[in-house]
């Protein structure tokens, strides 16, 4: 019991210190997505929500990020609108605009390019306001002229209740033993016998 008391203080801080909220955790996980323009197939979008970021780590606001994988299989060069992209909650409130963290741009013939992007919430707006049970991703994109739309609908991981995800143990067996005087519940785990 004094072995797993370190490992539980270390689960909480490390879920103290992470960028995202970590009750927020979406599927499927990466959405592909086949984005089709007359009769061929345009672009081949792949998309993963990284989490709901918490407010102000490396001065960013709080909100939904995304990494998006887009590939063009075409001839012709495709130009994803990065910032015109929305997403929606479940209850179909809309996010702020998106801010492209990194990549991003035009996808040359027979290539492909990732972008992340954070979603923020809109102004006096937190995450309690929202139904984050759900998002859904609407990204416009052009290939050779023709406006195509790219969307991906998540929905929020259940994990068990009452047994929250960063105590997770796979290996687990439940029994009965002994400790000292009493009988108590147990389960084999990394660390051995735990009695509750």
């Amino acid at each position: 019991m004094t072995r797993s008391l370190p490992l539980a203080l270390l689960a909480v801080l490390a879920a103290a210190c992470s960028t995202y909220d970590l009750r927020y955790r979406y599927q499927p996980r990466p959405q592909e997505v086949e984005v089709q323009a007359a009769d061929r197939t345009a672009a081949r979008v792949l998309v993963s929500v990284l989490g709901i970021r918490k407010a102000g780590i490396e001065d960013l606001p709080a909100g939904a990020e995304l990494r998006i994988l887009v590939e063009n299989p075409g001839p012709e060069p495709l130009r994803p609108a990065w910032t015109e992209a929305r997403l929606l909650a479940a209850d179909l409130e809309a996010f702020d605009a998106p801010r492209l963290l990194e990549g991003g741009g035009e996808v040359p013939p027979r290539s492909e390019t990732l972008a992340r992007l954070l979603f923020p919430f809109l102004p006096g707006l937190e995450r309690s306001d929202l139904d984050l049970d759900g998002l859904h991703l609407r990204l416009p994109l052009e290939a050779g002229g023709e406006e195509i739309l790219a969307t991906a609908t998540f929905t929020r991981r259940k994990d068990r209740p009452g047994y929250p995800r960063i105590w997770h143990d796979p290996w687990f067996y439940p029994y009965w033993y002994t400790c000292g005087w009493i009988s108590c519940p147990g389960h084999f785990g990394y660390g051995g016998t735990v009695c509750h």
